[in-house]
């Protein structure tokens, strides 16, 4: 993206599926700002928010803003839970890092392009111990898609429609790493 052009925003959401109960998630925003949830159900947890896009790097898409952290080849958003998500009481402080390098150019051109695209990823809310997602397991391959924000009347509709990730209606375009 050259300096002449405007800021072009990229809409991101996260999805977080089959949470553990009771455990509250949060995105982080900078240091240590939380942004709540857009939507929250019994099956899932949702994300939405914004990044800008700077100029392209070699390793992939340069997302900027206050919910990128890390540095230019080593982006990520950090999807936090329990104490690291201001629940006080709760006995898991854990993370997620969602790194957003792996996104292609050409998902990331599109997203910042069409007013109602929206880069989207789903993770698994539950670790094998029965906590929530963190950065002690292996890294898992997981799917950022572009999705149209019509396709779904409401979060709720799509939580129904989404009682496994496999039944989702969208088409995975890249496969790309979640850094657990």
């Amino acid at each position: 993206m050259s300096k002449d052009k405007p800021t072009q925003a990229v809409r991101m959401r996260v999805i977080v599926v089959a949470p553990p109960p009771g455990v509250r998630f949060a995105v982080q925003r900078g240091r240590s700002e939380l942004l709540e949830p857009s939507a929250e159900h019994v099956d899932a947890i949702q994300f939405d928010f914004s990044l800008r896009l700077g100029s392209p790097l070699p390793e992939g898409p340069n997302l900027l803003g206050e919910f990128a952290q890390g540095s230019p080849s080593d982006r990520f958003v950090y999807v936090n839970s329990g104490t690291l998500a201001g629940q006080t009481e709760s006995c898991w402080s854990r993370r997620a890092k969602l790194k957003l390098a792996s996104i292609p150019h050409s998902i990331v051109e599109a997203a910042a392009t069409t007013a109602e695209a929206i880069i989207e990823v789903r993770i698994p809310g539950t670790m094998g111990d029965g906590g929530p997602v963190c950065a002690l397991s292996s890294v898992q391959k997981r799917r950022f898609h572009q999705s149209m924000t019509k396709q779904f009347g409401s979060f709720a509709a799509l939580c129904d429609r989404q009682k496994s990730a496999d039944s989702v209606e969208k088409v995975d375009l890249l496969p790309s790493l979640l850094e657990l």
